[in-house]
């Protein structure tokens, strides 16, 4: 259904059965979700003119911004941009009809006529903000954007929500991220605004934010992304490593939240993308500090914050880049830390996803870290959690990993997974998941032929000619 055609409906429920606006809107998408009609492209925010005409609010809003010939006070601009802000924030028709009629051009427009304007320019920033969640293709103004962030850098009332609307372009979107990545502009503010920063930590996290979402990998349009130099770029061209690292020593030092300094560790994982990275993370001290985090949110009563410790195991799991840095990991007692937490927090799928995807990298091509693993419950830590969470396949893939590269060289070790019934564990998964999450079945194959069991190989090419196995 058209949204012209919904609103045609309501209007003959207003006139012809006395309806006010919110009974006839509800009336008309009863009927029309009771016909298996879906509604959730259109519009539902309506009114009634005084002439009879059934309008929406945002468009008028959006109208009477663009009539530029009309007196347009500040005060009339700041009404009429909180309309469409709010109305922005109910779903993504009504974003996606606001860009239809022009909406993202009159605001940006409104913007950088109004720099001097504090008051109006926040609002209108916000409603950008508030318009681009979820369709990041409108977002073209890249230098206009770096412009004012690089303006307002050092000005966090007014900075945030650009870097709110910068995180919102970056979603999914790969050509915006490169063009972001390519702004010198951008880049400088950014890790100047880390460097300088005022302790403000909204602020922080959104800043970090920002540079994770340049490192994102997540835009299917595109056959090959550029994550990866990205972050060469910002390591290199501007100190990323260093900044981020003394920031959150500076903010651990300080006793920051257990958000801000999970936002650092996880921005730090994001960068280490070459063994070199690793290895300088370590040089200023972050593997020390992920180990005293770790040992300081600890009591009697258990983990203080989980999200942290999940943050600690993703950042460990990036340091296994280089091998060294492995066994630097286990010297300093990290394993019976991760272990213990994850038996005891066997209830949190994201923890215990995160704490095998490190025991699988400290592990890998590591005999005697696989012993240290093994003497430190780790057995029990991993098929616990394939145990507790046998329906989650992120859970299991990264446990099947881990059991692997435990057992890969160490063959040894094999007995004591099976005889905590493992391989029942990974071949029911393996048979419930296998349409939902085709990883599964090759980290559970893999998993099973190192544990020395039955498994059948698909030999997908022979070497002759012909086409390759479906």
């Amino acid at each position: 259904m058209s949204q012209e055609a919904f609103e045609h409906t309501v209007r003959e429920n207003m006139v012809d059965f006395d309806m006010d606006e919110k009974e006839a809107v509800e009336d008309t998408i009863t009927q029309l979700q009771s016909q298996g009609v879906n509604t959730s492209h259109i519009v539902k925010s309506l009114t009634m003119s005084a002439d009879g005409d059934i309008q929406s609010p945002l468009l008028i809003a959006i109208k009477q911004l663009s009539e530029r010939e009309r007196p347009n006070p500040t005060e009339d601009r700041e009404s009429l941009l909180s309309i469409i802000c709010n109305e922005c924030q109910t779903d993504i028709a009504t974003r996606v009809q606001a860009s239809k009629h022009g909406a993202y051009k009159v605001i940006v427009e409104i913007v950088n006529d109004n720099l001097d304007n504090k008051a109006l320019f926040v609002i209108a920033i916000k409603t950008l903000v508030a318009l681009t969640e979820g369709q990041p293709d409108i977002v073209t103004n890249y230098n206009d954007i770096a412009e004012w962030f690089a303006l307002f850098s050092l000005e966090p009332k007014l900075s945030i929500p650009i870097l709110q609307l910068i995180n919102n372009a970056s979603f999914m979107h790969e050509r915006n991220r490169q063009c972001f990545i390519n702004n010198s502009t951008l880049l400088s503010s950014t890790f100047a605004a880390l460097s300088n920063h005022n302790n403000n930590k909204l602020y922080i996290r959104e800043t970090l934010r920002v540079v994770r979402s340049l490192t994102l990998d997540d835009d299917l349009r595109v056959e090959f992304s550029q994550s990866h130099e990205h972050v060469k770029l910002m390591v290199y061209n501007y100190n990323a490593i260093d900044i981020i690292v003394n920031l959150s020593l500076r903010l651990i030092e300080s006793g920051a939240d257990f958000g801000t300094i999970g936002d650092c560790l996880s921005t730090v994982g994001k960068l280490l993308v070459r063994h070199e990275f690793c290895r300088r993370a370590v040089d200023l001290g972050m593997l020390d500090a992920t180990l005293a985090i770790m040992r300081t949110n600890r009591s009697e009563a258990g983990v203080q914050s989980l999200s942290l410790y999940t943050n600690c195991f993703v950042l460990l799991k990036s340091l296994c880049g280089e091998d060294d840095i492995k066994r630097d990991i286990v010297n300093k007692g990290c394993i019976p830390l991760i272990t213990l937490t994850m038996i005891e927090c066997s209830d949190k799928p994201v923890l215990l996803e995160a704490g095998c995807n490190a025991l699988a990298a400290i592990s890998l091509r590591e005999p005697d870290n696989a012993k240290v693993i093994v003497d430190n419950d780790g057995v029990e830590a991993i098929s616990n959690a394939m145990k507790v969470h046998a329906d989650d396949p992120k859970v299991n893939s990264a446990a099947c990993k881990a059991i692997r590269n435990i057992v890969s060289r160490s063959p040894q070790y094999c007995v004591m997974f099976l005889d905590a019934g493992v391989e029942d564990l990974i071949r029911s998964t393996m048979s419930r998941l296998k349409d939902k999450n085709g990883a599964i079945a090759e980290d559970g194959k893999s998993a099973l032929r190192d544990l020395g069991c039955q498994v059948e190989l698909k030999e997908r090419w022979t070497g002759k000619r012909g086409n390759i196995l479906e």
